[in-house]
């Protein structure tokens, strides 16, 4: 497999217990053969670089890769973790741009992995975001929900493309900055009404679907660049009145049929006084007495 340069090949032989200074009748390692046909990739295999976290886990990478980067991704995909960069044997942060050459890195050495902690951050409304820290710390994303559909980008065009019956069934979220396609992903959670089924997001040629994971009254979305985003599904609307016993005003709530989540919000304005803490809800219809077309 090494003479032949196949490198997968020879990854699968080394995890499975092969000897990596095995030796065939002419005492050549399959390093050597690797070298005297130059693949590179094979003898990078072979002669790897360890990269370790602080906690001690380790893993090896291959030293042919072409830069820091792809040495770093590598160690992310083995080691299951997000790595903000690495330390050299020198102990000084290497820069991923740079070749491995450049950065005197040899097979064998040992690079320490700084990590990039995953943080969780609530934007109120039941939204929450989570991504590596130095995402937040470089391009500070926000959330900002919308009060009207045609606040949406192209809410025409979104329309078009919709299912038959579907309607919004959560906020309307713009998230900024735009036009930024981020190193690492974001998750988005948001809470959704009962019957939800789609999430769409707005881009540079329309509305578009996106892939998520819907659960218990909430819907999770991993973005690379953000948008604005909604979740639709079928869905019949119900109407609740309210009048102010003091006055002549009267305000109606359209609710999502069956869905908690409508009905949680309904009760949380009814407890704030500037939205519906004033009003009476609106009941079944009551007689109040008997008049005949002739008196006044």
């Amino acid at each position: 497999a090494a003479q032949e340069g196949y490198a997968t090949v020879v990854e699968q032989l080394l995890a499975a217990g092969a000897a990596v200074d095995a030796v065939d009748n002419e005492g050549r390692t399959p390093y050597d053969l690797a070298k005297k046909e130059g693949h590179q990739k094979v003898m990078g295999v072979l002669d790897p670089v360890f990269v370790a976290l602080l906690s001690g886990r380790s893993c090896k990478c291959n030293s042919a890769h072409a830069t820091v980067q792809d040495l770093k991704e590598e160690a992310e995909r083995k080691l299951a973790t997000t790595i903000e960069h690495l330390i050299g044997p020198d102990m000084q942060p290497l820069n991923g741009a740079m070749t491995l050459q450049e950065a005197n890195i040899l097979p064998g050495n040992i690079l320490t992995a700084v990590l990039d902690p995953v943080v969780l951050k609530d934007f109120g409304h039941g939204i929450s975001m989570r991504t590596a820290q130095s995402v937040f710390a470089e391009y500070g994303p926000k959330i900002d929900v919308l009060e009207d559909w045609k606040d949406l980008k192209d809410s025409s065009s979104l329309q078009k493309v919709l299912p038959p019956g579907h309607v919004a069934l959560s906020q309307l979220l713009r998230l900024s900055p735009e036009d930024v396609a981020f190193p690492k992903p974001v998750e988005v959670e948001m809470p959704t009404c009962v019957g939800a089924e789609s999430v769409w997001r707005s881009s540079a040629t329309g509305w578009e679907p996106l892939g998520a994971k819907f659960s218990d009254g909430r819907v999770v979305v991993a973005l690379s660049h953000f948008c604005d985003l909604v979740a639709t599904g079928p869905c019949g609307l119900k109407a609740v009145g309210f009048i102010d016993p003091h006055g002549a005003n009267a305000k109606v709530a359209l609710l999502h049929v069956a869905c908690e989540s409508c009905q949680n919000s309904l009760e949380h304005l009814c407890s704030d006084a500037d939205m519906l803490g004033s009003f009476k809800r609106c009941g079944p219809s009551v007689p109040l007495g008997t008049y005949r077309h002739d008196e006044d």
